[in-house]
C-alpha cells in the first residue's frame, strides 16, 4: 500500500443531473439563500429542494461560505448554485472552484453579455476559465485531463436572468446562444423596469413574461422564474416554466403566518 490512499471519485458524490431534467422538460424547484450557514443549507436540502441558489448578488456570501454550502449540499443530493453578477469576473471562478454547478447572471440583456458568461464558466476550448487544483478538482488529486475538463464543462448549468425592458428586448438572441441553459424571470426588477413596480396582473408585465417564454421554447431552452408563493408558481407554470424559484425569506414569512393563524 503507497502512501497516498485510493482516490475517492467524484461521480460517487451525489450529483444530480439537473441538465438533462431541463432539457427533459422536467420540474425542477430551486430556493435563493442568503447565508452562510451550511447547516440551514442542508435542512433546506432535506426539506426537497433540488438546487439551492448563494445569492452573492444581493447577499454577503462569500466563496469560502460557498465551499461548507456545497458540501451540505453534495451530502444530501441537491445542487448548489450561486447568483453572482458579471462585474466580478474573478468571483466567477471561485465560486466554480467552490463546488458551484449553477451559475446565475443577473441583469443579463444582449448577446455580448452572453457571450462574455459563457466563457467566464468554461474551460478551454469552449472558455477561458482558469485550470487549478480547487475543491471541485479534489485540490489536485485527479488529473486536469481533457476528458475531466469537458466533463466540468457540460456539469456546469447557466441561467440567464431576464429583469430589463433590453433583456426582454433581447431574449431571442440570449436563448439562441449554445450554453445558455435557461431563461430565467427576475419579476420584481423586470416590472420596475417596465413601470409596473410588482403589478404582476398588468398588460405589460405579462407580455414581458410572454416573450420571454417564447424565446425559450422556440430555441429549446428552459424557462425560470422566481414566484414565492403557490398561486405565482401556478401562474408561471401555465407560461411554461420549469424552473421555479422561492427564497428562504419567503419559507420564514410564509410559515410564520401559518403558525400565528
Amino acid at each position: 500500500m503507497g502512501l497516498v490512499p485510493e482516490v475517492i471519485p467524484s461521480d460517487r458524490l451525489r450529483r444530480p443531473d439537473n441538465r438533462s431534467r431541463l432539457r427533459n422538460g422536467e420540474r425542477i424547484r430551486a430556493l435563493f439563500v442568503s447565508t452562510s450557514d451550511g447547516n440551514l443549507c442542508e435542512l433546506v436540502a432535506l426539506l426537497g429542494w433540488e438546487i439551492l441558489i448563494v445569492d452573492a448578488e444581493h447577499g454577503a456570501v462569500t466563496p469560502r461560505d460557498m465551499e461548507n454550502i456545497a458540501r451540505a449540499c453534495e451530502r444530501r443530493g441537491v445542487a448548489a448554485g450561486v447568483r453572482v453578477p458579471m462585474n466580478a469576473p474573478a468571483e466567477v471562478g471561485r465560486y466554480l472552484d467552490a463546488g458551484a454547478t449553477v451559475i446565475m447572471f443577473p441583469m443579463v440583456e444582449g448577446l455580448q453579455q452572453v457571450e462574455q458568461m459563457i466563457r467566464l464558466v468554461r474551460y478551454s476550448p469552449e472558455g477561458h476559465r482558469g485550470v487549478a487544483a480547487p475543491r471541485c478538482a479534489d485540490f489536485g488529486l485527479r488529473e486536469s485531463s481533457p476528458e475531466e475538463l469537458a466533463r466540468a464543462n457540460r456539469d456546469v448549468i447557466v441561467v440567464a436572468q431576464i429583469e430589463t425592458v433590453e433583456g426582454v428586448a433581447h431574449a431571442d438572441a440570449i436563448a439562441s446562444v449554445n450554453g445558455v441553459d435557461a431563461l430565467f424571470v427576475g419579476p420584481a426588477d423586470l416590472s420596475v423596469a417596465l413601470g409596473a413596480p410588482s403589478r404582476w396582473d398588468s398588460v405589460v408585465f405579462e407580455s414581458a413574461v410572454d416573450k420571454v417564454a417564447r424565446a425559450a421554447s422556440q430555441a429549446g431552452k428552459t424557462l425560470g422564474a422566481y414566484a414565492g408563493d403557490r398561486e405565482r408558481t401556478r401562474w408561471y407554470e401555465a407560461k411554461g416554466a420549469r424552473l421555479m424559484a422561492a427564497a428562504l425569506e419567503d419559507l420564514i414569512i410564509l410559515g410564520s403566518q401559518s403558525l400565528k393563524e
